[in-house]
């Protein structure tokens, strides 16, 4: 969910919520910075597959039909590795960390600026407040 840090829109709860990226529309950095997250996201579902399928046609040519199930699953492992450690990062300028609301115990990764997140933002699930820091 993107949402501008000039309009929240307090009276739209989103039942389910994975990711919740506040920007401010009028920062060109910031529309680039959502540009990166998403090329991000993206090649984060890429990864695992094409490494699982390296590790099978590898594990295939060193040792035959185990070999290739070996390398599939080890593939798969690395891949999936290699995908957190893309999606953890967090685009230039911004911060992002795992949040669970303390009213409705939504949780969901946060994408903002370190002043928005100091000043608080609504819970994107139930539209409460959160305040970070007290």
């Amino acid at each position: 969910m993107f949402e501008s840090e000039q309009e929240f829109v307090w009276d739209f709860p989103i039942p389910h919520v994975d990711y919740y990226f506040i920007f401010n529309p009028e920062f060109r950095e910031d529309w680039r910075s959502i540009e990166e997250e998403i090329r991000r996201v993206s090649q984060a579902q890429i990864v695992p597959a094409g490494t699982a399928f390296i590790g099978l046609v590898i594990g295939g040519l060193l040792g035959g039909t185990a070999g290739a199930f070996l390398g599939l699953l080890g593939g798969g492992v690395l891949g999936a590795q290699r995908a957190e450690e893309i999606k953890s990062q967090p685009p230039s300028g911004f911060s992002k960390i795992r949040v669970q609301c303390p009213v409705c115990n939504a949780s969901y990764v946060v994408i903002a600026r370190n002043q928005r997140l100091l000043e608080g933002f609504p819970c994107p699930v139930c539209r409460k407040e959160i305040q970070l820091v007290k």
